[in-house]
């Protein structure tokens, strides 16, 4: 029983455990995760939708990526529009610096030494260098560094010459005998060929200034017109005038401003050329050989290096070929009485025709600092050098500066040497444009504005040489008595107070101009620093003038001479 017992308690605890255990939850099967459908814009469109069925939507990292590639696509592209703009901006710069650099060496090369003094860009490099350097600085439309030369180097004269006297010491020395001289009525018959002979061969300077002399004396006994056998072209070729600039003109420019020209025998040439004028001029010439040689004698005026290197000696060429012009058209061109006025117009005429500088390489200019600089340096340098010789040059020389001072006044009645204040106001004439007006013309770059600035200027500079000289040629008055001087003194007295306060009135112009430019930015301005001398340089010579009126009208109020 046991056995059977035991066996059955098994069978039961089996039985119970089974049961135990299907009363367990039954473990569960892991189940596959599927995505929920998509909302109906990711889905299929329906029959019914209207878009086609082909157009299907990128899923949105693709979209980024899609952008992304895009933008770097479009930066490339700048990227390498930029580089080929750099790249052509940069072989454009190249070819324009050497075009420049080109230029340069072209117009070094012009300079008139017969070939003898070349330029290259090779051996040359600092110098081209350092002249671009300062074209970057200077002001883009005036150039300080360029000039006009009117002659270059000669290294021999090859005039027909058929000249049988021996010319020695003696020769001169007879010739300096004027009329009296034995030599007088032989070489009247034979100028041209004399005169070609001193060209050709006469190089000592005391000799040629003999020569110089007997033909002024030839000009006051006026020859008929002969045979020419060299015109005046001629001799000024052979003596290195550029006749390039004589009219009829080949240059249609005017004359150019270069920067260099070599010539190494300036005064040989004024010596040479006053010979040339003052022999044409004893040719009674027509109006078309006389205007020629009136240019000519404006043209050597205006050259560069008789200016720096041989001022005096211009000065005594002015003093030997101006008279000579001023007589050969009173007594040979009219037949009438000396034309006064019709001497100053042609005078003007042939100035504003033959001075016409351009800068070399390039066309018209946009202003005229540089044509009026000249015209101004023409008159300045007739004052100089009669303000103290000959009464009657020195009143045609004052009435040719009043021309170029007030032009639309030409027909002033001026009874003495200097401007009469009380027939003109010379504030009308100097401040015609407002100070602020003319500052906001340099900011516009208004060149009719600019140009009436250095007109201005210039003529406020030669004013001086026409003003200050003797208020009144008192000694042609006769016999001065005490009530002479009396009215003598009231006149000046007067003339010395109005011209004291005009040159006021028209110095605080010119500091207003000044004052204004200061504020004014440097790049909204045209030519600031030009600007600026300019004003400046006028400023100081009408104070200068205002200071020397204002001393001599104290001076003469307080002179017990006069009382």
């Amino acid at each position: 029983m046991s056995s059977s017992s035991s066996s059955e308690d098994e069978e039961f605890s089996v039985i119970s455990l089974l049961d135990s255990l299907g009363t367990l939850p039954a473990r569960k099967k892991p189940k596959l995760v599927v995505p929920a459908p998509k909302p109906a814009v990711d889905s299929l469109p329906s029959s019914t939708s209207d878009t086609s069925e082909f157009d299907l939507q990128l899923p949105a990292i693709f979209q980024h990526d899609a952008m992304r590639n895009e933008q770097l696509h479009r930066m490339e592209k700048d990227l390498q529009r930029q580089i080929r703009d750099e790249e052509t901006k940069t072989r454009n710069d190249y070819l324009q610096l050497m075009a420049t650099k080109t230029q340069l060496v072209q117009e070094l090369n012009d300079n008139g030494s017969l070939n003898t003094k070349i330029h290259t860009l090779e051996r040359d490099q600092l110098l081209i260098e350092k002249l671009i350097k300062d074209s970057q600085q200077k002001s883009a439309w005036d150039d300080p560094n360029r000039h006009f030369y009117f002659f270059s180097t000669v290294h021999t004269i090859d005039l027909t010459c058929d000249f049988h006297f021996k010319i020695n010491r003696a020769f001169f020395q007879e010739l300096s005998k004027g009329k009296k001289s034995k030599l007088y009525h032989q070489l009247t018959g034979n100028l041209p060929q004399f005169v070609n002979y001193v060209l050709n061969n006469v190089t000592h300077f005391d000799e040629l200034d003999q020569v110089n002399r007997f033909l002024e004396g030839q000009i006051k006994d006026i020859l008929l017109p002969g045979v020419l056998h060299n015109s005046l072209k001629d001799h000024l070729k052979a003596i290195g005038a550029n006749l390039d600039y004589l009219s009829p003109r080949k240059d249609k420019n005017g004359i150019p401003l270069k920067l260099s020209q070599f010539n190494n025998h300036t005064r040989l040439s004024l010596s040479k050329a006053a010979i040339v004028l003052n022999y044409h001029l004893s040719l009674k010439p027509g109006w078309s050989h006389y205007d020629q040689i009136l240019e000519a004698f404006m043209l050597i005026l205006c050259d560069f290096n008789a200016n720096k290197h041989e001022f005096n000696h211009l000065i005594l060429f002015i003093a030997s070929v101006f008279p000579g012009i001023v007589f050969t058209f009173s007594k040979s061109i009219f037949t009438d009485s000396f034309a006064k006025h019709d001497f100053y117009f042609r005078f003007n005429l042939v100035m504003k025709y033959c001075v016409k500088p351009y800068t070399y390489g390039q066309g018209a200019p946009k202003t005229k600092n540089h044509e009026y600089e000249l015209c101004f340096n023409i008159l300045r340098l007739l004052n100089i050098c009669f303000g103290s010789r000959r009464d009657d040059i020195l009143e045609i020389v004052s009435h040719l500066s009043v021309w170029f001072l007030a032009p639309d006044e030409s027909h002033l009645p001026l009874d003495s040497l200097s401007m009469d204040p009380s027939t003109v106001s010379l504030p009308t004439l100097f401040v015609k444009i407002k100070g602020n007006d003319i500052v906001a013309g340099f900011e516009k770059q208004n060149f009719d504005i600019i140009n009436e600035f250095y007109w201005d200027c210039y003529r406020i500079e030669l004013l001086r040489y026409v003003l200050l000289k003797p208020p009144k040629n008192n000694y042609k008055h006769g016999e001065i008595n005490s009530k002479r001087y009396e009215a003598i003194r009231n006149s000046n007295v007067k003339r010395l107070a109005t011209l004291t306060a005009q040159f006021n009135e028209i110095r605080n112009h010119f500091h207003a101009i000044i004052r204004d430019i200061t504020f004014i930015d440097t790049k909204n301005i045209y030519d600031r620093e030009e600007v600026a001398k300019r004003a400046t340089n006028a400023y100081h010579t009408v104070n200068y003038m205002h200071n020397k009126f204002e001393k001599d009208l104290r001076m003469i109020s307080k002179d017990v001479f006069y009382s």
